[in-house]
């Protein structure tokens, strides 16, 4: 279903609907008349990652991790059915689109779990600068949410963000290779953006030395 970009692993509803985030026309939720399973998982999720949002907004560095976890098993599961569209042979310009907004998303939550300021590519940008607690012996007088400024350090993921983010990229990285071999596609201004894309990706999180 071409409005549902975003395709999800299981239902994870059960909550209300908190106020939303606006969404833009790039993500459009489904059709309220559309019962397929699909559409149904997208609310599902989109509920869960809202009210995950709407509990980090205190800036609670729990709250924060928790929404950055979610969005990348949400991330995750959209690759990991991209990959599989593509190894089925569903290769064209709608595929290279979707992979490189993923790709996106990829790099934006990497900054996001590394501390960085980033431009917000998905619906639920962290409201809060993540920090790692252990990277200084010095007392946090800095307001919740608030990374410390320490010149020259960068958080590094945990565990958690390190094993997810790693299966992301190495399915991004297959989608690439498989979309390269699609002859209007191989040396095209999107590919060429999607690649670089993915390498800033992974030189953020330290994913090609496997560092956390």
């Amino acid at each position: 279903m071409d409005s549902i970009r975003r395709k999800l692993v299981s239902p994870l509803g059960g909550q209300g609907w908190p106020q939303p985030p606006a969404r833009t026309p790039d993500h459009k939720p489904p059709d309220e008349n559309d019962s397929s399973p699909l559409a149904s998982e997208y609310q599902d999720w989109a509920r869960w990652l809202d009210a995950l949002r709407l509990a980090a907004e205190g800036g609670q560095m729990g709250a924060l991790r928790a929404l950055a976890h979610g969005k990348l098993r949400f991330l995750l599961r959209r690759c990991l059915l991209l990959r599989d569209n593509t190894m089925l042979g569903i290769r064209h310009h709608a595929q290279m689109g979707k992979t490189g907004s993923l790709i996106r998303e990829f790099e934006q939550l990497m900054g996001e779990l590394t501390g960085r300021p980033m431009p917000a590519e998905d619906e639920w940008p962290l409201p809060g600068r993540l920090y790692d607690a252990g990277s200084s012996t010095t007392a946090d007088s800095s307001a919740p949410g608030e990374r410390r400024r320490q010149p020259g350090r960068q958080n590094r993921l945990d565990a958690v963000s390190l094993d997810l983010a790693q299966q992301i990229h190495s399915s991004l990285q297959l989608t690439l290779r498989l979309l390269q071999q699609h002859g209007s596609l191989a040396g095209s201004a999107s590919m060429q953006d999607a690649s670089a894309g993915l390498a800033r990706a992974a030189t953020l999180g330290k994913l090609q030395q496997g560092e956390a």
